[in-house]
């Protein structure tokens, strides 16, 4: 009678630490920028800012960098190239794991990662004007 219900015990317990998949959700944002300008980003973020990094940096760039602004809140910063004109594509992750406190007898906890990717398309010409326009994607 004891053996089941140590059986039983443990069986419960894996049940309660099934964790859910981590999701990543994609925003695309496309810049047109004028030759030599700078354009900045912000990110809000909750966590560590060391979970915000540049994942594809650009090929292009006098300036491509993330600026920790506040406790919640990241910049990201891009000038081209000197005079440089034509496409450019920079990749932001940002990381984020959510901690949830186990339930009942076990009281493991368990934690799942949630991500968000930033894809900036800049486009630099002599005649550009700065607009950002975002894309989610699920």
């Amino acid at each position: 009678m004891m053996m089941i219900a140590v059986v039983a015990l443990a069986s419960s317990c894996r049940k309660e630490n099934i964790q859910p998949e981590a999701t990543t959700v994609t925003q695309i944002v496309n810049v047109d920028l004028a030759t030599n300008a700078r354009y900045t980003y912000d990110i809000a973020y909750h966590g560590n800012a060391n979970d915000v990094v540049i994942s594809k940096q650009a090929t292009n760039y006098l300036i491509s960098k993330t600026n920790v602004l506040s406790a919640d809140r990241i910049q990201f910063e891009y000038q081209p190239a000197q005079n440089y004109t034509g496409t450019d594509e920079i990749q932001i992750t940002q990381n984020s794991a959510e901690h949830h406190k186990g339930q009942g007898t076990c009281g493991n906890g368990s934690s799942h990662g949630n991500k968000i990717v930033y894809i900036f398309k800049v486009h630099v010409s002599s005649t550009s004007r700065i607009s950002k326009i975002i894309c989610p994607a699920f």
